[in-house]
């Protein structure tokens, strides 16, 4: 077995070699480098999709679709767009729209911010992700006017209302506007992920919003195979 003088004067020696070929060893340490960084994104990828998969039932079904721009880059998609693969696609047995917002819930003490999401009634089909109290949204919540319904997070439900299963039915004000409490998420639901969003509400297309069904305005999208508005997307 070598010793310890035995390595270090293979050490010292491979040192002076590469010393005397910087062209060499600067080649060497960018294999080295693209090595280490392709490893890094082959195992974050491997992570992401096998060792943590999405936290929904059958998720290997479920897609996020994307429009792409002439420089190639990912697009949200318009309303009318969604609108287009709702109805056209053949390939996904459902699919959503969401926006991401932020509501000001006004309780009995002060007003707090509570991350939310606005999305189509599908959602939580394509997810197929059932509320542990009440319900999801249903179709006819989709219309303006009547997407005054709410289904809070299991975390939300437990700090803000005691964890009181008599929630359902009852109004909160989200925005200085009355909502009615449809539904509670069971623990560990979440959706987008790692986004602590606390609840959900429906999202309705006003046909009256010009802009809003422009193809400029964008939506997220989610697809399944089987408030104060930040930017929208669609999911299927």
């Amino acid at each position: 077995m070598p010793g310890m003088g035995d390595w270090r004067f293979a050490f010292k020696y491979a040192a002076r070699a590469l010393g005397r070929q910087p062209t060499f060893l600067l080649v060497a340490l960018l294999t080295l480098a693209l090595g280490i960084g392709a490893t890094t994104a082959t195992f974050s990828v491997i992570k992401a999709v096998v060792l943590n998969p999405l936290p929904y039932d059958a998720p290997e079904q479920i897609a996020v679709l994307s429009e792409v721009n002439p420089e190639g880059s990912q697009e949200r998609v318009s309303t009318p767009t969604y609108d287009d693969w709702k109805r056209e696609a053949r390939s996904f047995q459902s699919m959503a729209a969401y926006r991401q917002v932020d509501f000001t819930y006004a309780g009995t003490g002060d007003p707090m911010n509570v991350p939310g999401v606005r999305a189509t009634p599908e959602l939580f089909t394509v997810l197929r992700a059932q509320a542990l109290l009440g319900r999801t949204f249903v179709p006819g919540e989709a219309v303006v006017g009547a997407d005054r319904v709410v289904v809070l997070s299991h975390g939300f439900w437990t700090r803000v209302f005691g964890a009181d299963r008599r929630v359902v039915g009852t109004t909160v004000q989200l925005d200085a506007v009355p909502f009615t409490v449809v539904g509670v998420m069971p623990p560990g639901f979440e959706f987008p992920t790692s986004t602590n969003v606390e609840a959900w509400a429906p999202l309705a297309f006003d046909p009256k919003d010009l802009h809003g069904r422009s193809r400029r305005a964008r939506v997220s999208r989610y697809s399944h195979t089987s408030g104060r508005s930040r930017k929208p997307r669609p999911v299927a």
